[in-house]
């Protein structure tokens, strides 16, 4: 089990965890703050997070591809 992430019983729903805190997303060398953002799956580990098309960084993503 990864540490600092709680687990729902089965059946259980997230919306009492939320909001959540901002997360730092790096993209190359470039940070940026998002808001929505959420743990998709544990294995393999995937993370989600919301950015919009007109944002500077959404544009760096689709250049660049690297996530950090």
């Amino acid at each position: 089990m990864l540490e600092g992430f709680k687990t729902l019983p089965e059946g259980g729903y997230t919306l009492g965890y939320l909001p959540r805190p901002v997360a730092v997303v790096c993209v190359g060398e470039n940070p940026f703050a998002v808001a929505h953002h959420m743990m998709i799956n544990r294995e393999p580990f995937l993370y989600g997070f919301s950015c919009s098309r007109e944002n500077y960084s959404r544009k760096l993503i689709e250049e660049i591809g690297d996530l950090v």
